[in-house]
């Protein structure tokens, strides 16, 4: 019996691409990219099980179009603060070629940084105000 070792292996074919069908308000709109508050249950129940506090579009490509950053609408808006910064680090070392498992350690090293020496700021309060005004933290590219 002759097997040849090179054969190209059957086309597995392309898994359904599951879509969000909740609701996506803007939370700040960056050069190239926008940042989205979802409803995470949603977002769990229906496209992935894995979502925890955000994701984008590098990261999940699968469902989330490109260009946009997804944090969930249960944080606090001072957690909605830090999960966007992390989410927009990440996506801009994904977007420069970096692995994500890499651009992650990044974003989580950044942000733990940042809740340390910031952790008595006022601002950070569970009554923040989300407003797409925020002070320019979000790293550009």
């Amino acid at each position: 019996m002759s097997r040849t070792r090179n054969a190209p292996r059957p086309a597995r074919p392309k898994p359904k691409t599951k879509r969000y069908k909740g609701t996506k308000t803007l939370f700040r709109e960056l050069s190239d990219c926008r940042i989205y508050v979802v409803d995470g249950t949603t977002m769990r129940r229906e496209v992935d099980d894995n979502f925890i506090m955000g994701s984008n579009a590098k990261a999940n490509a699968e469902y989330i179009p490109d260009g946009e950053i997804w944090i969930e609408q249960m944080l606090t808006p001072a957690e909605r603060f830090f999960i966007a910064l992390h989410e927009t680090v990440e996506f801009r070392h994904m977007e420069k070629g970096a692995k994500y498992d890499q651009a992650h350690q990044l974003a989580s090293k950044m942000e733990q940084g940042l809740r340390k020496k910031w952790k008595d700021f006022p601002f950070l309060s569970d009554d923040w105000p989300v407003s797409p005004d925020l002070p320019a933290f979000f790293p550009k590219r």
